[in-house]
């Protein structure tokens, strides 16, 4: 008897040491093993047989991108690129009609503003629009566009639009419109104040941020909703 409850005390004594060894501001997994690749299309508006952007800026872009999401090892694979002539008419149904024939793509679209949309004020104050994730089990959610000419545009809009569409993350100071209460994925009161640890979170809008970053949190809810909404963009999909 004495036996058991010493190695019953043992067995508990290493539960409670591995439980409260794990840090709180870690990604807390299943940490994936190998690479996920994200199946991507990419469109890219030319005008004056030039694209309105250079590549290389491009390129920086997904560099943010994959590095923001390191801990997931979520990688993107280009497996379509088109150079998509400006054309004033181009609308957003447009787009959506566009990113509706690859489903199971990525799609996403480096544009400039038409002459309709700004007339229409579709994109108003707007660099980049993504829809949520969770839309993807009613429609296709597989569109990324980004608008790098507009003011306000960084290195960091990509991977805030990748948060909504693959991890159906809202803003952080998204308010219920009901009740008045703050119904992001995390707790931030205060979001305008610069000494607020949340201020620099990619998933609100802030300016003079050199570095931005996601909460654990915000990384699970990424993992959890990329494989529940979006696993059919994954290429080498693995269920965990």
């Amino acid at each position: 008897m004495k036996i058991l409850k010493f190695l019953l005390v043992l067995v508990l004594s290493f539960l409670i040491v591995s439980c409260s060894s794990v840090p709180k501001d870690t990604f807390v997994g299943p940490v994936p093993l190998e690479p996920t690749f994200i199946r991507t299309r990419l469109v890219v508006h030319y005008k004056d047989k030039q694209p309105i952007v250079d590549l290389s800026e491009i390129d920086k872009w997904f560099g943010v991108c994959t590095a923001s999401l390191q801990e997931l090892k979520i990688n993107f694979k280009i497996v379509d690129f088109v150079f998509l002539e400006y054309e004033d008419s181009t609308d957003f149904e447009d787009i959506a009609l566009d990113s509706d024939k690859t489903p199971d793509i990525l799609s996403i679209y480096v544009m400039e503003e038409t002459e309709t949309q700004r007339k229409n004020k579709l994109f108003e104050n707007m660099a980049g629009m993504a829809p949520m994730g969770q839309y993807a089990t009613i429609k296709a959610a597989n569109y990324i566009l980004l608008m790098p000419c507009r003011r306000g545009f960084d290195n960091w809009v990509f991977v805030h639009e990748v948060g909504h569409v693959l991890g159906d993350l809202e803003h952080t100071f998204k308010i219920d419109q009901t009740t008045g209460e703050m119904v992001g994925d995390v707790d931030c009161p205060d979001l305008k104040a610069t000494a607020n640890p949340l201020y620099c979170n990619i998933m609100n809008y802030a300016a003079g941020c050199k570095f931005r970053e996601f909460t654990p949190d915000q990384l699970q809810k990424i993992w959890k909703s990329l494989h529940k909404y979006q696993s059919d963009k994954i290429i080498n999909y693995v269920n965990y």
